[in-house]
């Protein structure tokens, strides 16, 4: 094994343990929720796309596609589960009825297009197989991204802490993208989770610092996290 190679599965491994140590920042959240034995005003939007994102990360890095891509499919294997359990807190605890309906129906909308692509998989001939790996790079990119833009043009009190982790975590990926074989769609991913994340945080040092709340809960963003790749 080069040790291209070797630095890449080592530099992989520190970005699977900052993506988890990133996608475990909203567990005071949920711990709140816990405690409250309600979910007040917090809308799991976030947690419902990453369900789908994760699992098309998860796809993406199949060794039936990507022979190094193991890491990428790990990472987001738990990354996954972790959302999963976020929102069964979620769904446990959500009195209103409506929002746990239109919950169970964006899952039921979003959860079919990766058992598609994941059936499709096994019935594509080889000399296809490259097509839909791509297909499917894009797909996690454009979703991704689209996640990340969300969080920043629409939520104005998302914490510094959160785009610091969320730029480490990227710059990692990006790392791991670059060396010993190009991962184009990773690369795409976390370089422009990066750009994202250090425009809020120039955007957050020249913001006005607010008076700290009694609640810790309440300094949690409401959409919340992502992760590039993951």
């Amino acid at each position: 094994m080069s040790s291209a190679k070797v630095l890449r599965t080592i530099i992989g491994i520190i970005g699977m343990i900052a993506h988890l140590l990133y996608l475990s920042l909203l567990q005071p959240r949920f711990l709140h929720i816990y405690k409250k034995k309600s979910v007040e005003d917090y809308i799991p939007t976030r947690h419902i796309a990453l369900v789908m994102i994760h699992g098309l990360w998860v796809l993406y890095g199949l060794p039936l596609f990507h022979k190094d891509g193991i890491l990428v499919t790990t990472s987001n294997g738990i990354g996954c589960l972790i959302e999963i359990i976020y929102l069964v807190v979620f769904l446990i605890y959500c009195s209103d009825e409506s929002c746990r309906s239109n919950t169970w129906y964006s899952l039921a909308s979003g959860i079919p297009l990766v058992l598609v692509l994941l059936y499709g998989t096994s019935l594509t001939e080889s000399e296809s197989l490259s097509t839909l790996h791509i297909t499917i790079g894009v797909i996690c990119d454009v979703l991704t991204t689209g996640v990340d833009i969300k969080i920043a043009l629409t939520y104005e009190n998302v914490p510094v802490w959160f785009y610091l982790a969320k730029f480490i975590n990227a710059g990692v990926w990006l790392a791991y993208s670059l060396i010993y074989k190009l991962d184009i769609f990773v690369l795409i991913s976390s370089g422009l989770g990066m750009l994202l994340c250090a425009s809020q945080l120039i955007f957050c040092s020249n913001r006005p610092i607010k008076p700290a709340q009694s609640n810790a809960a309440d300094t949690l963003p409401q959409l919340s996290t992502y992760v590039g790749v993951v």
